[in-house]
């Protein structure tokens, strides 16, 4: 694993925090805009442990130069070459995923009211219009993944393996992993033919994501002592999910 970075020095910032855990490859930052305005700091450490982790840092910058900052999609400020580091719009509302599990993962979660999930529903599928229009592909959409504003808006962020092109790719041929994305969010192709994949992938993890907010729970889980493999294999044979009525959730009565 790697060693935790120092605090980066970049010009026109200032550093406050860190944000995220120690020793991940990418570390985020809480800092300060030279006029006062706060922002985030996303740096990459010295030796992120794998080529690909580099190139999806970079990947991000380049997609979000392209489409960030419009549509509830994050946005980029600035980069920086050395030390390497992306300056982005600050979410003072953190990531949907601590709003859902604010206690983690271990404790029981708190499903979001039926209005609060259709306003957030609304914001990623223009996130979503907008993208893809574009020809842009985010293939990782998921609770951590979709940051809040102070109004509780929702801002779709992490486009580290975001792809675009036909076939539409995010690495340099021979470094495309044969699974792209998060298992629970990813859509069965996504699993096994990456380079396939199109706007419905980030549909199928827009839905994962609303129903996770809605139950807490994920319409795919793990059994007991079940290998990832074979939830893999599950998904991808095409088994239903678990229904939301299952989870206890009522319906539009909620409203």
């Amino acid at each position: 694993m790697p060693r935790p970075s120092a605090p980066p020095t970049i010009p026109g910032f200032a550093v406050v925090r860190r944000v995220s855990r120690a020793g991940d490859p990418v570390d985020v930052w809480e800092g300060r805009a030279t006029g006062g305005a706060t922002v985030a700091i996303k740096t990459l450490q010295a030796d992120p442990g794998a080529p690909h982790v580099e190139h999806r840092f970079w990947n991000e910058a380049a997609v979000l130069g392209r489409v960030g900052g419009r549509h509830h999609v994050i946005e980029l400020i600035a980069r920086v070459a050395s030390p390497a580091a992306l300056v982005l719009e600050w979410a003072m509302g953190g990531a949907l995923r601590d709003r859902i599990h604010p206690r983690g993962f271990s404790h029981p979660a708190s499903p979001l009211d039926l209005r609060t999930v259709l306003g957030l529903g609304i914001d990623l599928v223009e996130a979503l219009a907008w993208i893809h229009g574009q020809g842009v592909f985010h293939r990782d959409l998921k609770p951590s993944n979709v940051l809040l504003d102070a109004g509780g808006r929702a801002l779709l962020a992490d486009f580290g393996i975001a792809a675009s092109g036909v076939p539409p790719r995010s690495l340099p041929d021979g470094w495309e992993d044969e699974e792209v994305g998060t298992l629970g969010y990813a859509a069965p192709e996504l699993l096994s033919q990456a380079a396939t994949a199109n706007g419905a992938v980030d549909l199928y993890g827009l839905g994962a994501t609303l129903y996770e907010a809605l139950t807490g729970r994920l319409p795919y889980e793990l059994g007991p002592e079940e290998p990832d493999a074979a939830l893999r294999a599950r998904i991808g044979g095409g088994e239903r999910p678990i229904p939301l009525r299952a989870r206890g959730w009522r319906g539009p009565e909620q409203l």
